[in-house]
């Protein structure tokens, strides 16, 4: 039976996509300024993965993909035996980088591509399709990828908290537990003479007596009187 999205849900998914729609209509205009002075971390916190970008408006996202990688095309400007040839080529480099890395946010492509300019990426000497997947794959690899496996670790431990918080423990629940624990066979405890169901009953005259053995044992740390030899050999005449 196929799941319905509540009123709540829907107004949601209307509010994020009107949002992603003028987070694009901005890298529209101008990109560079959308990652000027921004670190990797806030690229990939605050960008707008290639896939949304796609799906509002697929012509607009690969426009502004393949504006950025001209740019830096021109700008490298190796011989054409080391580089795209053409629009054609670069158009067809686009379409690769998007097959290749749906969830890359377009801010971090354009990041990319300004650490290309400055060489800030080493690029030996070639600036073709295998070279920009590499570079862009390298830079995944080493901020992307961190990133994604932090926000992801954060979250679960946000939902465990609240789930936690929230969620009342059934008695449903504790008997699972209950049988868990049973199955892995643990080691008991040693039970005491109460948990057995004896005890130890004592006469007021044996109470008194182990009293007595308590108070009046000699301390063995006190140092014991010896007996004097001079009195002993005195004693003998």
């Amino acid at each position: 039976m196929p799941q319905t999205r509540s009123h709540g849900q829907t107004n949601e998914i209307a509010i994020r996509r009107e949002k992603q729609t003028a987070h694009l209509a901005q890298l529209k205009n101008d990109v560079s300024t959308a990652i000027q002075s921004k670190s990797p971390k806030q690229l990939f916190d605050h960008g707008l993965p290639i896939t949304a970008g796609l799906s509002i408006d697929r012509v607009a996202t690969k426009l502004i993909l393949l504006g950025e990688l001209t740019r830096t095309w021109r700008a490298v400007r190796l011989p054409d035996s080391r580089s795209w040839q053409n629009q054609t080529d670069l158009q067809s480099a686009i379409d690769d980088v998007v097959d290749v890395f749906p969830t890359l946010k377009i801010e971090e492509f354009a990041h990319v591509m300004k650490m290309i300019r400055r060489g800030e990426i080493t690029m030996f000497g070639r600036f073709d399709t295998p070279s920009l997947i590499g570079a862009l794959r390298d830079y995944e690899i080493n901020h992307t990828v961190v990133f994604r496996e932090n926000q992801h670790h954060e979250r679960a431990h946000h939902e465990s908290k609240n789930w936690t918080q929230t969620t009342p423990i059934t008695d449903h629940d504790k008997q699972r537990f209950s049988d868990f624990v049973k199955q892995l066979n643990l080691p008991r405890p040693k039970k005491t003479i109460e948990e057995l169901g004896g005890s130890i009953q004592l006469t007021e005259s044996e109470v008194l007596e182990l009293s007595n053995a308590v108070s009046f044992e000699p301390n063995a740390c006190e140092p014991q009187d010896q007996p004097n030899e001079s009195n002993h050999g005195q004693g003998k005449k």
